[in-house]
């Protein structure tokens, strides 16, 4: 009867040697198993590569996300879960920020235009230093810089920092306290004064009351 025969099954020859055919198989065989293997590692070691990276990306992204919640006051977070909320909440609390902004430059204008003129020399400010104080100490007055005013923002709000001199601490330092007492936004946690040679130091601090658009 017919029998089939593989390619690279033993085919004795008249001595009972093997051929040389079975041994060109084994090793044409070993050479395709090596290479399979050695695609196998590497396709292997793509893919936990590959999920490295992606792990490594989504801690990255959830530890953003998280900085990003911990920076949006509560009420903007407040019965929300979703990160697509969070990044909209944080949206909105991007142009109430850029409001208060342009809001707080309004004030600042309008606390420098309520301070007394600083048009007065020197030398005038001088006289009337001594005249009500009677102190003979000369203005310290630089470029008829009677009042300086810097606003800036701080943990809980709005830092003014006012220089003035002697002659003009009792007008400057009351006009600005009462025009933040009309600010409807506006409240005075503290304000601090301290003299330093002819020049008084105010640093009021105020607290900005955030709108609370949703």
């Amino acid at each position: 009867p017919y029998q089939s025969h593989d390619v690279c099954s033993p085919i004795a020859n008249k001595n009972g040697g093997s051929s040389k055919k079975r041994s060109l198989c084994d090793t044409y065989g070993t050479s395709e198993a090596n290479k399979k293997d050695d695609d196998d590692r590497v396709r292997v070691s793509k893919k936990l590569r590959h999920r490295e990276i992606e792990r490594q990306r989504r801690q990255e992204v959830s530890s953003l996300f998280k900085s990003l919640r911990d920076l949006l006051p509560f009420q903007y977070i407040q019965g929300k879960r979703s990160i697509s909320d969070h990044i909209d909440q944080a949206t909105n609390y991007i142009k109430n920020l850029q409001n208060n902004i342009k809001e707080l430059n309004k004030k600042k204008n309008r606390i420098k235009k309520a301070l007394p003129s600083t048009n007065i020399s020197t030398e005038e400010c001088t006289s009337s230093l001594t005249s009500s104080s009677r102190l003979s100490s000369s203005c310290s007055c630089v470029g008829d810089k009677h009042i300086t005013v810097v606003i800036m923002p701080c943990l809980v709000g709005v830092e003014i920092i006012i220089s003035c001199c002697l002659g003009r601490n009792k007008f400057c330092l009351s006009s600005v306290l009462q025009m933040l007492a009309q600010e409807q936004r506006l409240s005075i946690v503290s304000c601090l004064s301290t003299r330093l040679r002819q020049r008084y130091h105010h640093t009021i601090v105020s607290q900005v009351k955030l709108s609370r658009e949703q």
